[in-house]
């Protein structure tokens, strides 16, 4: 019995010391290596390691990944308004027409209807856009452009079928030929010859006849034509 006592009481002697025993740098470092490395020295693979849930916590969920989504900047801006003619120094003839008959002519702040439109543009570049009637009184089709013989001398404002923007003259009409500036809202127009060439067009009106005219210039259109025309602006207003 004192030989049991003796070896329990050497056991209990030895338990502190057991337990603050460094622990082993070989273990220490296996532990830190990658799987690769333990290979390389004989060992085996390390053990998988996975995260202590503590009860109370939800578990970690996942989050799906964004798409990536159009930028509110790339997307096209729409402008809606009417039609106002001015003069090269800023005077306004009025705005234009929607009648039966059509759009070519203006109204001189009468009571003579004004055509209300909207025109759609890429919010970056300058790629020729559609003018299109929102009230139209006339009938189709409702794309607003030029139609005549030729740019030189000149094709009247008209409702006129789609075209494509660049494209050549159908039918010698085109209507995707307008470019709005954002800032001052002023409607500009280019015009595809049928040779392929991009003119820059000149607006102008025929103020004894009350028409409105395309042309690449004045002079030119005049030269040809029974009726002058004066050079003027379209912006597009409330």
């Amino acid at each position: 019995m004192q030989f049991l006592s003796t070896i329990l009481t050497f056991f209990l002697f030895l338990l502190p010391l057991i337990n603050a025993a460094p622990a082993s740098p070989i273990g220490e470092i296996s532990k830190r290596m990658t799987n690769a490395q333990r290979l390389s020295r004989g060992l085996g693979p390390a053990p998988p390691v996975f995260k202590r849930i503590v009860p109370g916590r939800d578990l970690p969920t996942r989050t799906a990944e964004k798409r990536a989504a159009p930028s509110p900047s790339s997307f096209p801006s729409t402008y809606q308004g009417k039609i106002e003619v001015r003069t090269t120094e800023g005077h306004s003839y009025g705005f234009v027409i929607n009648e039966a008959s059509g759009v070519n002519g203006v109204n001189f702040g009468g009571a003579r209807p004004a055509l209300s439109v909207k025109i759609t543009v890429p919010r970056f570049g300058s790629t020729p856009v559609d003018i299109i009637p929102i009230n139209p009184a006339f009938p189709a089709p409702h794309f607003i452009g030029g139609s005549g013989q030729g740019i030189s001398p000149g094709v009247a404002l008209s409702n006129v079928p789609h075209t494509d923007a660049g494209s050549n003259p159908v039918n010698v009409t085109e209507s995707a030929i307008w470019s709005l500036d954002k800032t001052t809202k002023q409607i500009t127009a280019t015009w595809i010859d049928t040779d392929g060439t991009k003119v820059p067009v000149v607006l102008g009106v025929d103020l004894r006849n009350n028409g409105l005219f395309l042309t690449k210039s004045i002079d030119d259109y005049n030269k040809h034509s029974t009726s002058s025309i004066s050079e003027v602006q379209f912006f597009l207003t409330n």
